[in-house]
Protein backbone atom coordinates (compact mmCIF):
# COMPACT_ATOMS: atom_id res chain seq x y z
CA UNK A 1 0.00 0.00 0.00
CA UNK A 2 2.81 1.93 0.94
CA UNK A 3 4.57 1.57 -2.24
CA UNK A 4 1.52 2.64 -4.23
CA UNK A 5 1.42 6.02 -2.56
CA UNK A 6 -1.64 5.49 -0.41
CA UNK A 7 -1.10 7.74 3.18
CA UNK A 8 1.27 6.26 5.90
CA UNK A 9 -2.05 6.72 8.38
CA UNK A 10 -4.16 4.93 6.11
CA UNK A 11 -1.25 1.38 5.49
CA UNK A 12 -1.20 1.35 8.92
CA UNK A 13 -5.19 1.54 10.30
CA UNK A 14 -5.52 -1.46 7.86
CA UNK A 15 -2.35 -3.25 9.23
CA UNK A 16 -4.13 -2.96 12.81
CA UNK A 17 -7.06 -3.96 11.30
CA UNK A 18 -6.02 -7.19 9.68
CA UNK A 19 -3.51 -8.19 12.67
CA UNK A 20 -6.81 -7.99 15.06
CA UNK A 21 -8.57 -11.32 13.40
CA UNK A 22 -4.66 -13.13 14.51
CA UNK A 23 -7.15 -13.65 17.88
CA UNK A 24 -3.86 -14.88 19.77
CA UNK A 25 -5.07 -12.24 22.76
CA UNK A 26 -8.08 -12.31 24.80
CA UNK A 27 -10.51 -10.09 22.24
CA UNK A 28 -9.05 -7.77 20.79
CA UNK A 29 -8.67 -4.84 23.14
CA UNK A 30 -7.00 -2.07 21.10
CA UNK A 31 -9.82 -2.59 18.65
CA UNK A 32 -12.61 0.06 18.71
CA UNK A 33 -15.46 1.01 16.23
CA UNK A 34 -14.61 -0.65 13.18
CA UNK A 35 -11.77 -2.84 14.62
CA UNK A 36 -14.63 -4.42 16.70
CA UNK A 37 -17.21 -5.15 14.05
CA UNK A 38 -14.09 -6.35 11.77
CA UNK A 39 -13.73 -8.85 14.31
CA UNK A 40 -17.37 -9.45 15.21
CA UNK A 41 -17.52 -10.32 11.20
CA UNK A 42 -14.72 -12.80 11.80
CA UNK A 43 -16.32 -14.86 14.45
CA UNK A 44 -19.72 -14.32 13.04
CA UNK A 45 -18.91 -18.38 11.73
CA UNK A 46 -18.92 -19.45 15.64
CA UNK A 47 -22.46 -18.54 15.75
CA UNK A 48 -23.20 -20.18 12.80
CA UNK A 49 -25.71 -23.25 12.50
CA UNK A 50 -23.86 -26.55 12.95
CA UNK A 51 -23.86 -27.95 9.59
CA UNK A 52 -22.15 -24.45 8.42
CA UNK A 53 -19.91 -24.84 11.00
CA UNK A 54 -18.80 -28.09 10.27
CA UNK A 55 -18.65 -26.85 6.72
CA UNK A 56 -16.19 -24.17 7.64
CA UNK A 57 -13.97 -26.68 9.96
CA UNK A 58 -13.52 -29.05 7.34
CA UNK A 59 -12.35 -25.89 4.90
CA UNK A 60 -9.84 -24.95 7.49
CA UNK A 61 -8.54 -28.35 8.05
CA UNK A 62 -7.84 -28.60 3.87
CA UNK A 63 -6.17 -24.71 4.25
CA UNK A 64 -3.73 -26.62 6.97
CA UNK A 65 -3.65 -29.90 4.87
CA UNK A 66 -0.11 -29.78 5.57
CA UNK A 67 0.05 -29.70 9.15
CA UNK A 68 0.49 -33.24 10.82
CA UNK A 69 -3.42 -34.46 11.89
CA UNK A 70 -2.12 -34.52 15.21
CA UNK A 71 -0.40 -31.34 15.55
CA UNK A 72 -3.43 -29.94 13.62
CA UNK A 73 -6.24 -30.90 16.38
CA UNK A 74 -4.11 -29.37 18.86
CA UNK A 75 -3.44 -26.19 17.98
CA UNK A 76 -7.21 -26.06 16.33
CA UNK A 77 -8.42 -27.51 19.69
CA UNK A 78 -6.07 -24.45 21.34
CA UNK A 79 -7.84 -21.74 19.56
CA UNK A 80 -11.09 -22.64 19.46
CA UNK A 81 -11.15 -23.11 23.53
CA UNK A 82 -8.97 -19.59 23.69
CA UNK A 83 -12.48 -18.15 21.91
CA UNK A 84 -14.63 -20.43 24.46
CA UNK A 85 -12.64 -19.05 27.25
CA UNK A 86 -13.34 -15.37 26.43
CA UNK A 87 -16.40 -13.32 28.99
CA UNK A 88 -17.21 -11.35 26.06
CA UNK A 89 -16.99 -13.22 22.73
CA UNK A 90 -18.35 -10.60 20.69
CA UNK A 91 -17.77 -6.95 20.25
CA UNK A 92 -20.39 -4.89 19.02
CA UNK A 93 -24.23 -5.33 20.86
CA UNK A 94 -25.43 -6.22 17.69
CA UNK A 95 -23.32 -9.00 17.23
CA UNK A 96 -23.55 -10.54 20.90
CA UNK A 97 -27.74 -10.00 20.65
CA UNK A 98 -27.50 -12.01 16.90
CA UNK A 99 -24.68 -14.88 17.78
CA UNK A 100 -24.75 -15.54 21.58
CA UNK A 101 -27.35 -17.96 22.53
Amino acid sequence: MAAAGIDSNVVQRVHDLVMATQHDSPAATSSRGDGSLLIDIDLAILGSPPERFDRYDRDVRREYGWVSGSRYKTARAKVLAGFESRLQLYQTPDASRRRTP
